[in-house]
């Protein structure tokens, strides 16, 4: 699987729409221990035959057929933001929206440094055969 897009999710007081306002706003921080909740109750639901390694809360990796996901929580109870890895042709959309909404959160494309939003997820896409054409 190739690395797909690395996203940002934060969650602030209000429910800023622009990245420009979020940098005014004050940061709400979140229990790891709920972001694995929901991350569980999700795929429970959802995607049940996903492969989840959640033995270490700092780095939770969640592998399904289309695409694998990686969270970076950090080492403490409570987080202000984190960092997740997307692997694969398709980014997991509805878990991404769901993570947002249940936390009221923001996901910020860590390269653009624009909001991800689910109009604008990578879908499944053929690759190319053979070398890239110069």
């Amino acid at each position: 699987m190739q690395v797909s897009r690395d996203l940002f999710f934060v969650k602030t007081a209000s429910s800023c729409n622009d990245i420009t306002d979020m940098a005014k706003d004050l940061i709400v921080p979140l229990k790891r221990a709920d972001i694995r909740l929901a991350l569980l109750d999700f795929l429970a639901a959802k995607v049940p035959g996903a492969d989840v390694n959640d033995r270490d809360l700092s780095w939770i990796v969640v592998r399904a057929p289309e695409w694998a996901i990686e969270f970076a929580l950090g080492n403490e109870e409570t987080v202000s933001f984190f960092t997740v890895f997307l692997h694969g042709a398709q980014e997991p959309a509805e878990l991404l929206r769901y993570l947002a909404e249940r936390f009221q959160a923001k996901w910020i494309d860590v390269t653009t440094g624009t909001l991800w939003t689910p109009a604008n997820a990578r879908s499944p896409r053929k690759l190319p055969k053979g070398p890239p054409q110069a």
